[in-house]
């Protein structure tokens, strides 16, 4: 039986815009022996190369075969400068890297933060506390290093040539985070619809808390959904990172319901929430969410079918894969959805993870798109992974790599 490593499940996933001092690190320049090129993130080192004029745009005849690949068995440089404002007492500075291939070492200042055994993994986002190793004029370098045969990288399958680098880069957002003690992120909203009224909706909040300080810290979840405010207490030890969700439901009457493409209006609904420490906000995020209930059912004969709100819904659709150089931009991932919507479909299903950044996932839920949300599933093929293969989960065999997949999944 073929490995899928798939969530199975249709995805609305909230657009995570965080109102706490957040800067995103765009322009960067990337060593190429004595002198620095240009390099915008997200992108893959070809995607740099090519950008550059260093690699041709070899996407026709055989050229894409002629290229030179022995380039990227070395490690190679990213570098950025930023410039921060002083800090006040009790901040904290939080550097976020949202997905790096497939290794890294990391320096700020010239001080290492991150080395290449720690910092591991396509699919893992990474946070670092550089509140002592920050300033108001910053240098920042990341050393990558390209995945190896046998490590479960991102991967194409027959959806796009191997690349040439094997997708070696930075190719999702990097972010410099100001915050208090503790930090908000991750929040998320899960909802339940009457689905033979449609009149009521419940929601479920959750979210992931960190304490950035060497002492506990007491304070206040609080948020607003449309126009209805809650807060909940908590408590957090020293350095305690926590998945909080808020232990009662929020029952909505006449919700403003998302409907995807042809069955109605994809409406979207707005979340605050902050966390509050002696009635001084430490941290906030603002989230946009579709309320909606998607469930699926066996028919007599197998056959699976699938409801929205409690009405069935035929799921058309058609495969997506990213840019080879992974160099999608909000432009042109709108483009390429509208390209679904005109063509009546109202879903998109990823064979792998895509989305450079949270940005496809935001312009679905706006043009009532659904995601089947898959995992590279070409760890199964032998050939394509480097390494052998076997039942129930392919190439992840070793308790490492169980590990590090699963430390990816979360």
């Amino acid at each position: 039986m073929r490995l899928r490593i798939i969530m199975a499940m249709m995805m609305l996933a909230g657009a995570l815009t965080a109102s706490s001092t957040s800067l995103t690190l765009g322009k960067w320049q990337v060593k190429m022996g004595d002198n620095w090129i240009e390099a915008s993130v997200p992108s893959t080192l070809m995607g740099v190369l090519t950008a550059n004029g260093i690699e041709p745009e070899a996407l026709t005849a055989e050229d894409y075969a002629r290229i030179d690949k022995k380039r990227f068995e070395k490690s190679w440089t990213y570098r950025t400068t930023f410039n921060m404002p002083a800090l006040k007492d009790g901040e904290h500075v939080i550097l976020c890297f949202d997905g790096i291939c497939y290794r890294a070492n990391v320096w700020l200042n010239g001080q290492q933060i991150a080395n290449s055994q720690e910092m591991v993994g396509s699919f893992r986002q990474f946070e670092y506390d550089v509140t002592a190793n920050i300033g108001q004029e910053n240098v920042l370098e990341v050393e990558v290093f390209r995945a190896q045969p046998g490590d479960p990288n991102i991967g194409f399958a027959d959806w796009n040539p191997r690349p040439a680098d094997e997708s070696m880069g930075i190719w999702r957002e990097v972010r410099v985070k100001t915050c208090g003690s503790v930090s908000v992120a991750h929040s998320a909203v899960r909802s339940r619809v009457n689905s033979k009224t449609l009149d009521e909706a419940w929601l479920t909040v959750a979210t992931e808390l960190t304490n950035h300080s060497d002492k506990p810290v007491s304070g206040v979840v609080e948020g607003t959904i449309e126009g209805r405010n809650f807060a909940y207490p908590v408590s957090l030890k020293a350095h305690e990172k926590r998945a909080f969700v808020l232990p009662s439901e929020m029952r909505l009457e006449h919700p403003r319901l998302w409907w995807c493409h042809n069955m109605g209006k994809p409406e979207l609904c707005n979340m605050h929430l902050e966390f509050a420490e002696s009635g001084k906000v430490s941290d906030t995020e603002d989230i946009r969410f579709g309320i909606r209930e998607i469930r699926s059912y066996l028919t007599g004969e197998g056959h699976r079918v699938f409801t929205l709100n409690g009405q069935k819904v035929l799921l058309r659709g058609a495969g997506w894969t990213d840019d080879i150089y992974l160099r999608d931009t909000p432009e042109t991932n709108r483009r390429q959805l509208e390209y679904v919507r005109d063509m009546n479909m109202n879903t998109v299903r990823l064979e792998g993870f895509w989305g450079t950044s949270q940005n496809l996932y935001d312009l679905c839920d706006e043009l009532g798109l659904m995601i089947l949300v898959g995992w590279s599933c070409h760890w199964e093929w032998e050939d394509y992974l480097g390494s052998p293969t076997e039942e129930p989960y392919g190439g992840i065999i070793t308790p490492e790599q169980i590990a590090l997949i699963a430390q990816s999944f979360q």
